[in-house]
């Protein structure tokens, strides 16, 4: 009947209560126990973030070779602006491509990175090695590589250096949770703004602040409505609810979720509430349906089976009459044959 995601800021707890059979929280619904999907709800903690980096450090000895490339994809997982868009439409980043002769050291490299890049990357040189960050935490660095090219008239080639470089690749990490990736991810407070009843201060995030999540899904029985109704006829409504808990209100709100019988699932990776949990308000129903299935299969298999044993056990008994009267045919035959010598 309705299909639905419900997102819910709480800065402030002291409202939540649990009262009877049912969990009430202001501005949001009285959400009784026994309707919430297998009783569970599930929470992830806020991630700060951070932007991905690259450690460089550069090939020494050079014997021959005119420029150094360092070559990078600066990559955005998660996000898709326009200004990042490539070729392949799947894939958003930026490449980028840095030279500087042969015999630079790590400040002029370093240099070179923030002249090519340095509206989307940070370059610092640190012991001797040149360290490249992303400015944002959406950030990333994928396929750095770095070579020393020799160019010849009408061709180049890799040139010789007695030690390599060397990349050390930190990941980026996700951020999630925070008052600035909900602004980003929920578009407040422009949206919810703009609707008849706007946010009042104290749903908005606070600026800085971190958010604890917490999901689960609600299933409540309806009766149909319009002409179309049959007696007695039914739907459910499975609507998922998201609450973001302010981190110093979680306390307090686990605190009536204990009450209510109910203890938080905690989710390492914000990701797995979508990528990996099983939602699925009817896989109980479509576990039993799936063994009613293999029941009925080794039912039927089994039928088969003794129906083929009865089946060989019948022809064994014909062919042991058969044999049988061929027997008292010879026999007959036999005695007439000895009545007829005497």
């Amino acid at each position: 009947m309705f299909n639905y995601t419900k997102e819910v800021i709480i800065n402030d707890a002291s409202g939540v209560k649990f009262a009877g059979k049912e969990i009430r929280i202001p501005r949001a619904a009285n959400y009784k126990v026994d309707k919430i999907l297998d009783k569970k709800i599930y929470k992830t903690a806020p991630e700060v973030g951070s932007a991905g980096k690259v450690k460089i450090t550069l090939p020494t000895g050079i014997t021959k070779g005119d420029i150094i490339r360092i070559t990078m994809f600066l990559s955005t997982p998660g996000v898709e602006l326009a200004e990042f868009g490539t070729p392949n439409w799947q894939d958003f980043g930026k490449p980028l491509v840095i030279e500087v002769a042969a015999d630079a050291d790590a400040a002029r490299v370093a240099a070179a990175i923030k002249l090519a890049a340095g509206e989307y990357v940070t370059a610092t040189v640190d012991s001797g090695a040149v360290v490249v960050e992303g400015k944002e935490k959406w950030m990333d660095f994928q396929d750095v590589d770095v070579k020393v090219i020799e160019l010849l008239e009408n061709d180049e080639a890799v040139g010789v250096a007695t030690t390599d470089a060397k990349v050390d690749p930190t990941a980026a990490v996700a951020e999630f949770g925070t008052a600035e990736w909900i602004d980003h991810t929920l578009r407040f407070p422009t949206a919810p703004n703009r609707r008849y009843s706007p946010l009042f201060a104290d749903e908005l995030p606070v600026r800085g602040g971190k958010y604890y999540q917490y999901v689960f899904k609600y299933i409540a029985r309806h009766n149909v409505p319009g002409g179309l109704s049959g007696v007695d006829q039914c739907v459910d409504s499975i609507t998922a609810h998201i609450f973001f808990v302010k981190d110093d209100q979680v306390t307090a709100f686990d605190k009536v979720l204990t009450q209510a019988g109910i203890t938080p699932t905690l989710i390492a990776d914000y990701k797995a509430n979508l990528e990996e949990l099983s939602m699925n308000p009817y896989a109980n129903e479509v576990a039993d349906v799936a063994g009613q299935a293999d029941a009925n299969k080794a039912a039927v298999i089994a039928a088969k089976s003794a129906a083929d044993a009865a089946t060989d056990a019948a022809k064994a008994a014909d062919t042991k009459a058969e044999k049988a009267a061929t027997d008292i045919t010879a026999l007959t035959a036999r005695v007439k044959a000895l009545e007829d010598k005497v």
